[in-house]
């Protein structure tokens, strides 16, 4: 057996080299103690051609080993992991990031990595995961962000110590470039347009347990998700308020900061609109009788149940394009975007705007709506010179 190679004179040997057989070698490195068990973590590889050869190995992971990057050897597959790291991270993140999360890990699972051993994945095996994703019809949006995700992911395993490094890491793996799409604002004749269109929309079947939700969305400015998590208890005669969220139509969730808890004022459209949902859920109670489910929401199915996020927006696509709106067609988050928008041009103070919004400060507001203030500054230097000009007159 080679010699033992000592981190410093007089320590224990952490490492060793051992002949297996002609030109093979076995170089085991001591890794410490196993905090839940006690027992000892080693790493042991086996190392083909001379003695310097093995050597030199030894010196490699005792490095590493130092630095904290050497890992035990495991077989655990890419997909076994990131199914693992969805159940561990389950309890940390909310319901709405829990949906993508999975996402990701299912499209991961699609591609030819994930059979490979998760201490075998490069960068070079990302991109590749990318590529195939990409061939598979995810847009290279999707696929940036699964990437966010994958390389959060993989971090946790760094962490855990499964892997060394992250081979995800936005420096080692390159993700699909995209451009982000531009918000697209409604004018105040739009926003009555499609407000007059969802109204006449409650006249249909289907539309009658949509349509109020995009009423709501452009008179508050609520995220959709916070449309989908409002209960009845939190509806008041002249005001909403925000206590929670729902994307996947099972599991409310916290708002995305203590700011969006909030209270915001209802205008007259909007009162109307949930009074005439009130009269609606009422039927359909009395309808299903025993079979009705309450659970409180104020946007539901006709059996009681919740309404999933992507149901919601797979009807909105639709009812826009009927909307007789110009392109680029409004996302429903542009609804948002769209109060928020018709409320600082009418001269809205940005504080207030963002206390509505449930933005976590007024630099969100700001950053989000830059290209609204330029015309209250250009309104206000008017003003300034009127003013100005009154004065001025005055003096004369």
């Amino acid at each position: 057996m080679a010699k033992a190679q000592q981190a410093n004179k007089g320590a224990a040997p952490r490492g060793h080299i051992e002949r297996r057989g002609h030109s093979s070698w076995r170089v085991e490195v001591t890794l410490g103690t196993d905090p839940t068990t006690g027992r000892r973590k080693r790493l042991r590889v086996t190392v083909r051609g001379t003695e310097e050869d093995a050597q030199r190995k030894l010196t490699e992971l005792l490095r590493q080993a130092d630095l904290g990057q050497a890992v035990e050897p495991s077989r655990i597959t890419v997909g076994e992991y990131l199914t693992q790291w969805l159940e561990a991270v389950k309890a940390q993140v909310a319901p709405g990031s829990m949906i993508a999360y999975s996402a990701m890990a299912k499209a991961m699972l699609e591609t030819s990595v994930a059979g490979m051993r998760l201490q075998a994945l490069t960068p070079l095996h990302v991109e590749r995961a990318y590529g195939e994703m990409l061939a598979s019809g995810l847009s290279p949006r999707t696929v940036a962000h699964d990437g966010v995700i994958l390389s959060r992911a993989l971090g946790d395993a760094v962490r855990w110590g499964l892997i060394p490094d992250n081979p995800a890491s936005a420096r080692r793996a390159k993700r699909p470039r995209w451009t982000p799409r531009e918000m697209r604002a409604l004018t105040a004749d739009e926003a009555r347009a499609v407000m007059a269109a969802a109204v006449q929309a409650e006249s249909d079947s289907i539309g009658a347990k949509y349509a109020r939700t995009v009423e709501l969305a452009l008179a508050t400015g609520l995220r959709i998700s916070e449309v989908l998590g409002l209960r009845w208890a939190d509806v008041q005669e002249t005001a909403i308020s925000v206590r929670q969220i729902l994307a996947d139509g099972k599991t409310p969730g916290p708002t995305k900061s203590r700011a969006g808890m909030r209270t915001v004022p209802l205008p007259r459209e909007a009162q109307e609109a949930l009074r005439r949902q009130r009269l609606w859920q009422k039927e359909q109670r009395l309808a299903w009788g025993p079979g009705w489910k309450q659970t409180g929401y104020v946007f539901t199915h006709e059996d009681g149940s919740p309404i999933r996020r992507k149901t919601l927006e797979t009807w909105y696509g639709k009812f826009i394009r009927r909307a007789g709106i110009a392109e680029p067609l409004p996302r429903f988050h542009d609804l948002r975007h769209t109060w928020a928008t018709l409320q600082l041009k009418a001269g809205t103070p940005v504080h207030v705007v963002s206390r509505l919004l449930g933005h976590s400060s007024v630099t969100v507001t700001l950053s989000t709506y830059a290209h609204v203030l330029p015309e209250q500054q250009e309104q206000a230097a008017m003003a300034a010179g009127e003013w100005l000009d009154v004065q001025t007159s005055t003096r004369q």
